[in-house]
């Protein structure tokens, strides 16, 4: 992320809450908050939580859980979140060395039990936040599967989320430009590729298919479907079926200065700035208009090579399923309501 040469200055709290604003009047119904880490900035991060749900926008919380100690796991909790989703890639030293970062998993996994021991002692009547345990599959942890299996089987996460590994070429992002803008995705292919071999495809796929069979701990999602949509010979290329893009049309992000961008793998093609223009005014613009077209028209490469359309960008019947799932989790907690002593109120109920 840092090597995206971003000079802006962070935008203070007050910007973000206009940035919350700006989110309830366009009757957005999620906000997720994620970086890099975004409790790097507990400062912004909890408040800013706080504020939306307080005016009904339901936040996500994405983190590698390297900060999330004790007390920022209390704080995390209070501040309401619908979901916490947690990076885990492998067990001890299989996912230290995918992070990078020496003793990242033991931050990890006590993370996940901080999580877990605060979720029971302050919010247990309202069932939030859902943990979620992501795993990220590449070729570097895909005969780790059972150790991981055995691990979440014992910490008992709320969810645990499979997908596979997604990289960009060079050549792909080459052949991308906007306006003249090129990307510039998180995950470049590097030397060697991340991505499975058929064998290991293959492997991965029967070995979903018989843990399926399994009967999970009661009250455990064992989430595959970032997997099953694709075919062993996509995994093992890294390319994806190609459809008409949502992430470009539905998802407003905004970076750290207040920019707004249609993807997230285009830092540079920015619509405008939310401290200075309301989301009105932006959000459906020439240059989104432009950007939807070339997507539409099959002119951006990288769209062939994006993870992105299989984890965020559902077909109908998976978004119907989505809403399905979120109805009845409304249905479940809506007459549930936790105390909170911190706060001196009743916590509100979900969205």
């Amino acid at each position: 992320m840092w090597k995206r040469g971003g000079s802006e200055k962070e935008i203070a709290l007050e910007d973000w809450k206009r940035v919350v604003d700006e989110s309830e009047k366009a009757e957005l119904e999620k906000i997720e908050m994620f970086g890099g880490d975004a409790l790097l900035r507990p400062d912004v991060l909890f408040p800013l939580i706080d504020y939306a749900t307080n005016r009904g926008v339901a936040c996500d919380l994405t983190t590698n859980g390297i900060l999330l100690n004790e007390e920022l796991s209390r704080q995390t909790v209070l501040a309401g979140p619908e979901v916490v989703y947690l990076s885990i890639d492998g067990v001890g030293e299989i996912h230290d060395s995918i992070r990078g970062v020496h003793g990242a998993f033991n931050k990890a996994l006590s993370a996940l039990r901080n999580l877990k021991s605060e979720k029971e002692a302050i919010s247990s009547t309202s069932g939030k936040p859902e943990i979620v345990i992501n795993t990220t599959i590449s070729r570097r942890n895909v005969r780790e599967m059972e150790s991981l299996l055995e691990l979440v089987e014992k910490e008992r996460p709320d969810v645990w989320a499979l997908e596979c590994v997604g990289q960009i070429s060079d050549t792909s992002v080459r052949a991308s430009a906007v306006d003249g803008i090129l990307p510039d995705p998180y995950f470049v292919a590097q030397d060697q590729s991340n991505c499975l071999s058929k064998e290991e495809a293959k492997f991965l796929k029967g070995w979903i298919e018989e843990k399926r069979k399994i009967v999970r701990p009661k009250g455990m999602v064992f989430n595959t479907e970032n997997v099953d949509a694709l075919s062993v010979e996509q995994i093992s290329s890294g390319l994806v079926p190609w459809r008409k893009c949502y992430v470009c049309r539905t998802t407003v992000l905004v970076d750290p200065s207040g920019s707004v961008l249609c993807c997230p793998f285009f830092s540079k093609y920015s619509l405008g700035n939310l401290t200075t223009e309301p989301l009105s005014e932006i959000w459906g613009n020439s240059k989104h208009r432009l950007f939807i077209r070339a997507q539409a028209e099959r002119k951006i490469a990288i769209c062939e090579e994006c993870i992105l359309t299989v984890q965020r960008n559902p077909n109908m019947m998976g978004a119907l399923a989505k809403r399905y799932s979120q109805y009845w989790k409304r249905r479940k907690y809506k007459t549930k309501q936790s105390l909170s002593s911190e706060k001196g109120h009743l916590s509100k109920q979900p969205c």
